[in-house]
């Protein structure tokens, strides 16, 4: 398997994250879900502040409590690892 990382399309991996920028909480879903195996939450020094295994087609993860700035979403799938910032207001 190859492994593919960094910005990729969003088509590549069926995965659609909203709204960004975060107020509260932040959604994620996927077009097929079977191929999701992890999301994480990183700062930008790579501190996983959130780790969930066990996804749902829909999630909704709350951010309320994070501070202004800028996070990582993680997404670990068997097509590779989708990686995408996202601003917490």
């Amino acid at each position: 398997m190859s492994l593919k990382t960094g910005f990729e399309s969003n088509e590549i991996f069926g995965v659609n994250i909203y709204p960004n920028p975060v107020k509260n909480s932040v959604s994620i879903k996927f077009d097929n879900v079977n191929n999701v195996k992890q999301i994480q939450i990183l700062n930008l020094i790579g501190k996983v502040l959130i780790e969930k295994t066990g996804v749902q087609a829909t999630e909704t993860i709350d951010m309320s409590n994070f501070s202004k700035g800028i996070y990582i979403i993680g997404i670990k799938t068997d097509k590779g690892i989708f990686v995408r910032k996202i601003v917490k207001e």
